[in-house]
C-alpha cells in the first residue's frame, strides 16, 4: 500500500520531495479509514464467532451431561442432536474465511465429538 501512495505520489510531484511526502501522507490516511473499518468489522465477526464457539461448548456441555448423568437409549430410539450438522459447517467454513485455525480446529473437534456421540451416524 505505501509503495502505491509512493508511486502515486511520484506521478504527482516528482522533483519536490516535501509535496511527494504529503501526498503520500494524504493517500495514507484515507487508506487508514478503510482498513481501520475493515479491521473493526473483521474483530466483530471474530467476536461472534466466538461467542458461537462458546454457546456450542455449552451446550454440548449439557449435552454430556445429560447423556452421561442417565443409562443408554433404547437402540431404536432415535437421538436429535442439539446442534445440526449444517450450523457445525457454516461456522467452520467462517472460521476458515477468517483464517481462525484454532477456532476451525475446536470446530472440527466438537463435529468429531458429535459424530462419536452419535456413533458416526448423519446428525440431522
Amino acid at each position: 500500500m505505501h509503495r502505491r501512495a509512493a508511486a502515486r505520489a511520484q506521478r504527482i510531484s516528482p522533483a519536490d520531495r516535501d509535496t511527494r511526502e504529503q501526498a503520500i501522507d494524504a493517500d495514507l490516511s484515507r487508506y487508514r479509514l478503510t482498513l481501520d473499518e475493515l479491521t473493526e468489522a473483521r474483530e466483530a465477526k471474530i467476536a461472534a464467532l466466538g461467542k458461537d464457539v462458546s454457546s456450542l461448548r455449552r451446550n454440548l456441555a449439557r449435552v454430556k451431561r445429560s447423556v452421561s448423568g442417565s443409562h443408554e437409549a433404547p437402540a431404536e430410539k432415535h437421538l436429535t442432536p442439539m446442534l445440526s450438522r449444517q450450523t457445525l459447517s457454516e461456522l467452520q467454513n467462517q472460521a476458515v474465511r477468517l483464517n481462525l485455525p484454532n477456532k476451525a480446529l475446536e470446530l472440527e473437534n466438537l463435529r468429531t465429538a458429535l459424530a462419536r456421540e452419535y456413533k458416526g451416524s448423519h446428525p440431522h
